[in-house]
C-alpha cells in the first residue's frame, strides 16, 4: 500500500522543522562564544563582571541541548519511516513545547531590532518553524496519517 499524501509531508516537515532548529540554534551558539570572550576581557580589566564559567557551562548546556534535540528529531524521523506510532506521539509532543518555547521567546525579544544580521537570521528562522511546526501538529493529528500508522506494518520494517 502507498503512503498518504499527508503522511509523506509530515515526513518532510519532521525534517524541515529539524533542519530549521539546527540552524537556527547552530547561529546563536557564536554569540554565546562572544559573550564569554566579552566577559572574559571585562575580568581581565578589573571590572565586576559575572564568572566566566557561568558562561561556559551556558554555552555547554546549549551544545547539549543541541544534540538531544537533533537527536529527538532523529528518533521521529526513523520512527516515521519505520511507521511506528509512537513517532507521532513523541513529535506532537515536541511540535506543542516548540511552538509554545518559540513564541514566548520571541515576545521577550527586544523592540529595538537585531543589529547582528545572524541574529536577524535566527530570528526569522524561529518565525518560519511556528507555522511549519503548526502545520506538522495538523498532518499528524489527521484521521488519514492516524490510520495509516495503525494499520499492520509490513514485515520487513
Amino acid at each position: 500500500m502507498s503512503q498518504p499524501f499527508k503522511f509523506v509531508l509530515l515526513q518532510r516537515l519532521t525534517i524541515l522543522s529539524g533542519v530549521l532548529y539546527t540552524v537556527s540554534h547552530l547561529i546563536g551558539l557564536p554569540g554565546a562564544v562572544y559573550a564569554a570572550l566579552v566577559i572574559t576581557e571585562i575580568d581581565s580589566l578589573g571590572a565586576l563582571a559575572p564568572d566566566p564559567s557561568v558562561q561556559a557551562m551556558a554555552i555547554a548546556g546549549a551544545v547539549t541541548s543541541l544534540l538531544l534535540t537533533v537527536a529527538v528529531y532523529v528518533a521521529v524521523v526513523v520512527g516515521l519511516v519505520r511507521r511506528r506510532n509512537w513517532a507521532r506521539i513523541v513529535g506532537v509532543v515536541c511540535a506543542v513545547a516548540s511552538i509554545v518555547l518559540t513564541v514566548r521567546g520571541l515576545l521577550h525579544v527586544p523592540a529595538a531590532p537585531v543589529t547582528d544580521g545572524l541574529g536577524n537570521l535566527a530570528l526569522i528562522l524561529d518565525l518560519v518553524a511556528v507555522p511549519v511546526n503548526a502545520y506538522w501538529l495538523v498532518l499528524a493529528l489527521s484521521r488519514e496519517v492516524s490510520e495509516y500508522l495503525r494499520r499492520s506494518r509490513p514485515a520487513s520494517l
